[in-house]
C-alpha cells in the first residue's frame, strides 16, 4: 500500500483532470492502483441506491395508490425542470455579475489612466479632444452598466 501511496503522491504531471466522458477513455492513470486496491465510494453508492428506490417508490404510490392524473404528474415534472432551470439562471446572473463588476473595475482604472496621462503630459488640443472623447465614452459605458 505504501508503494501505491508514493506512486501516486510522487506523480504530479498526471494529475487526473474532470472529465464530461463517462467511460474509459485513456490508458489506465496509475499502473500499480489495481483493482483489488481500489476502494469504491460507498457512501454514494448507498445514497444514490437509496434515492432510486425512493424515487421508484414515490411513483409507484402515484400511480397505485394515489391515481394522480396524467396532467399532474406533467405538471410536477414541469415544476421540477423550472426550479432546475431557475437554479442555472441564477448561477448564471452570479457569473454575469462578477463579470460585469469586473469589466466596470477596468473601464474606471482605464478612466483613471486617462485622466493621469491628460493631466502629466501638455498634449495638444486635438489629441486632449481625442482623451476627453474616449473618457467621456467610457464614463457612460460605465454608468450604463451599473444601471
Amino acid at each position: 500500500m505504501t508503494e501505491t501511496y508514493k506512486a501516486v503522491r510522487n506523480d504530479t504531471e498526471k494529475r487526473m483532470q474532470p472529465t464530461e466522458k463517462r467511460r474509459v477513455s485513456t490508458a489506465m492513470h496509475y499502473k500499480t492502483l489495481g483493482p483489488d486496491n481500489f476502494a469504491p465510494p460507498l457512501l454514494h453508492m448507498e445514497m444514490g441506491l437509496i434515492n432510486q428506490v425512493w424515487e421508484d417508490f414515490e411513483t409507484w404510490v402515484d400511480d397505485h395508490v394515489k391515481m394522480i392524473l396524467i396532467d399532474e404528474k406533467a405538471a410536477r415534472l414541469a415544476v421540477v425542470d423550472a426550479k432546475i432551470k431557475f437554479d442555472r439562471a441564477a448561477d448564471e446572473k452570479e457569473t454575469a455579475k462578477k463579470t460585469i463588476s469586473v469589466e466596470i473595475r477596468q473601464n474606471k482604472a482605464e478612466i483613471i489612466r486617462l485622466k493621469r496621462e491628460l493631466q502629466r503630459t501638455g498634449i495638444i488640443i486635438g489629441i486632449r479632444q481625442e482623451f476627453n472623447a474616449r473618457t467621456a465614452l467610457l464614463t457612460a459605458i460605465v454608468k450604463e452598466t451599473i444601471h
